[in-house]
């Protein structure tokens, strides 16, 4: 998501379109905590901020992107919608398979996890 949002910026910033100030705050803040959380262990709760700002702004992001596309002639209309359903098909698909699979959830009753990290942290 931060990818299309940035890939947009750079889009409008070479059409000379206005952007937001409010924008630009918000992504260099979402970069900032993705800088960050890429030099620590990897806990999720610590990207989350990053997440739900991308959130925000992707629709309208991918919006612009997929009208660049167009106006480029790089991909026709056709293939530009069956390319954003794959790619919400394939979220998707990684979500529930991660919610399914590999989870706290999904391996609650039978879940070694807990005792792995309770280990490692006695150790």
């Amino acid at each position: 998501m931060l990818v299309v949002w940035f890939a947009s910026l750079i889009i409008r910033r070479r059409e000379r379109r206005q952007i937001p100030g409010a924008e630009i705050i918000a992504l260099v803040f979402s970069l900032l905590v993705v800088l960050a959380y890429l030099r620590i262990v990897g806990w999720y709760r610590y990207i989350f901020p990053a997440q739900m700002i991308a959130m925000l702004f992707f629709v309208p992001a991918l919006r612009d992107v997929i009208s660049w596309v167009q106006k480029k002639k790089l991909f026709s209309l056709r293939r530009c919608r069956l390319g954003l359903a794959l790619v919400v098909a394939l979220f998707v698909g990684f979500g529930s398979y991660g919610l399914v699979a590999n989870s706290w959830v999904a391996n609650f009753y039978s879940s070694q996890k807990t005792a792995f990290w309770l280990d490692y942290f006695q150790k």
